[in-house]
């Protein structure tokens, strides 16, 4: 498994999403889940360790969390959040009047600057949740799930819950394609050149959602 270097873990995670990775002891003990899978992967996290890390008591994290996967899980949640949230304002810092090209182009930037920003962090939102099994896997999917229906509000075309309806088959093409792509990357070790794809990715998928 990929080690940390240097630069990654002077990220202040506090930028990912506000009050999520603050200094309180819910926001230290998040920091150090994220520093601790970042050195070993989740298999080799211990709850010691986090709290070794976070300078947080049992008692404390007990009453903050039911056990070691719950708090994964609610890193999980706040990293995924942070960078749907960073696409949902830059879609709304568009002109209304912009076309899916430009709305698409303005989340998918968002969303792989968001990465970028907090290397550990994203590795652990789309390799080391496989780690956790299911649980983390749904969370994932739901995430994966929200940004596709960000997307299909763009195209004017909301889910129709019919099984049959094709109209979120082109935003859940193009989501799956840049998931899988991002995440090699990430596995990769490139998770800070991210931001330099969104161009090339842009063009690669827009025409599915032009031309659904």
């Amino acid at each position: 498994m990929a080690v940390a270097t240097e630069a990654d873990k002077q990220v202040d995670l506090r930028s990912v999403r506000p009050g999520a990775f603050d200094d309180s002891p819910r926001g230290r003990v998040l920091t150090a889940m994220v520093e601790v899978v970042a050195h070993g992967g989740y298999r080799e996290t211990t709850v010691d360790r986090v709290l070794e890390r976070a300078r947080v008591g049992w008692s404390e994290f007990i009453g903050l969390f039911e056990d070691l996967d719950a708090c994964f899980l609610a890193t999980l949640d706040a990293g995924l959040e942070s960078a749907l949230d960073r696409a949902e304002a830059a879609i709304a810092a568009c002109d209304p009047s912009a076309d899916i090209g430009s709305t698409f182009g303005a989340a998918l930037r968002a969303v792989l600057e968001a990465a970028a920003a907090s290397p550990d962090l994203t590795r652990l939102c789309l390799v080391d949740a496989a780690d956790l099994g299911a649980p983390a896997l749904e969370r994932r999917q739901l995430g994966l799930q929200r940004f596709v229906e960000l997307i299909e509000r763009q195209l004017g075309e909301p889910r129709t819950g019919d099984p049959g309806a094709t109209g979120g088959l082109a935003a859940e093409m193009v989501v799956g394609g840049v998931y899988e792509v991002v995440q090699h990357k990430v596995r990769g070790g490139e998770t800070r050149q991210l931001p330099g794809l969104a161009d090339e990715l842009g063009q690669l998928w827009l025409p599915a959602l032009r031309h659904r």
